[in-house]
Parts: C-alpha cells; structure tokens; sequence
C-alpha cells in the first residue's frame, strides 16, 4: 500500500514542481494534518486557497523514518533530510520572531 494520494503540477514563479498528496506521512506518530504541518497560502488568478503544508519539522522526523527503515536504491531520502534540517533551522528562527 501506497501513502501516495496524487500530485498537481504548479508553476510557482517561473519554476515547475508538483504538489504531491499523502493520505499518511511514514514515520509521524499523528495523523493530524493540523499538528504535522503549517498553513501556506496559495494564489492562481482570481482562486485563493490556503493549503496544509508538511512543517519541516515533520519532514525531518519523516525522513529519519524513511532513511531507517526504506532501501536507499531508488530514493532521496537523505538529500532530503539534509534539505530538512537547513529549512527547520529557518523555521525555527522566524517562528521564534513571531511569537
């Protein structure tokens, strides 16, 4: 079983990515979206929504997750965990500015 939802493509700002779905994050002891993530606004033309984010707290401990148990061969885990960790030490610091 798949924890793989679906994906949109977007073009944010001149660059292409993919909004992936998850109906479970592998590792996270909640499945709480509200606890495992923060709010993102998101705009295209005249529909706004705002939109869970995994925080990258969440990702970390998901990688972690990942990197133990999930053969290497085909994955990126610890690339992302690494991307992970430099965007928590961000988030931390601005969260601790607006608090």
């Amino acid at each position: 079983m798949t924890v793989w939802v679906g994906a949109i493509p977007l073009n944010i700002h001149g660059w292409n990515t993919v909004a992936e779905f998850l109906h479970t994050v592998p590792g996270l002891d909640t499945n709480d979206p509200v606890k495992a993530s923060v709010e993102q606004q998101y705009a295209a033309g005249s529909v706004r929504k705002t939109i869970p984010i995994l925080s990258p707290i969440s990702s970390v401990i998901a990688k972690l997750h990942c990197l133990r148990h999930f053969k290497q061969d085909q994955r990126e885990d610890e690339l992302h965990l690494r991307i992970s960790l430099a965007a928590s030490h961000r988030f931390l610091a601005c969260w601790k500015v607006r608090r």
